[in-house]
């Protein structure tokens, strides 16, 4: 069997751990995105590296998991490289929240 993984979503087509990249890993037809989630503060952020955590910018789980909650993911699993200790269990509240804990595979370092 075979599964296609988008890392970071297509991150050779668009900005990894990004929604562009979310959506191009969609049109590209993985079967799972991974991406990486990175705590910063209170907040959980999809970030690889810490100082990508620091921009502005920076995605947070919470619109990365309301935007891969929409009905068109809905055949893609998800692959969560955690990237800090101590937000497991907020992280898994949010899959949860989401709806996307049953398709979800939780990893880490």
């Amino acid at each position: 069997m075979t599964i296609l993984i988008g890392h970071g979503g297509a991150s050779a087509i668009a900005p990894a751990n990004t929604i562009a990249s979310f959506d191009a890993a969609r049109r590209a037809g993985v079967d799972m995105i991974e991406f990486d989630v990175r705590p910063r503060g209170s907040r959980l952020l999809v970030a690889h590296l810490a100082p990508q955590a620091r921009w502005r910018g920076c995605l947070t789980l919470d619109d990365a998991l309301d935007h891969l909650a929409q009905p068109r993911f809905s055949q893609i699993a998800l692959n969560v490289d955690v990237k800090g200790r101590g937000c497991e269990s907020a992280l898994v509240a949010m899959l949860r929240g989401h709806g996307l804990m049953e398709r979800s595979l939780i990893s880490s370092q």
